[in-house]
């Protein structure tokens, strides 16, 4: 099967729904055709650690390198993380409290509860402005 790639959105088109695509209006008009050892690379081959596929200067695919994040997207990372990360411990807590709340916790319950509620507050400490330089705390094992 033969294969064409667009600069212009970064993809590979299979020939054979060449047809489809020109139907649709949707066929990239700088689509080149390429070989099946540029189409095996680009588009089935692992991606190469610390890579990303772009258009060259010619209109081909080649593997640049990623993008440093800037200061403020790994603020922004580290903030969504956190945020994710809360969002676990309060789903976790729920149950465990409300067991707690009515007095049938069990033992392993009240030790969880414990332990999600001191990862919450050591979560709830981390300055996310530190990113990339943050220690996550350490989730806590489903003890109950």
């Amino acid at each position: 099967m033969n294969f064409f790639y667009s600069a212009a959105t970064n993809a590979f088109y299979p020939e054979p729904l060449k047809a489809v695509y020109q139907e649709a209006g949707t066929w990239p008009e700088d689509a080149k055709a390429v070989t099946a050892a540029t189409y095996q690379k680009y588009a089935v081959d692992p991606i190469p650690d610390g890579k990303t596929r772009m258009p060259n200067k010619a209109g081909m695919p080649y593997w640049a390198n990623v993008p440093q994040a800037t200061a403020e997207e790994l603020q922004e990372m580290a903030l969504r993380e956190k945020q994710k990360r809360m969002q676990v411990a309060v789903n976790s807590l729920a149950v465990l409290q409300d067991a707690a709340d009515l007095g049938i916790a069990t033992e392993a319950e009240a030790a969880s509860l414990k332990a999600w509620k001191t990862y919450r507050v050591l979560l709830s400490r981390i300055d996310t402005t530190a990113a990339p330089d943050i220690t996550w705390p350490e989730v806590p094992e489903n003890v109950a």
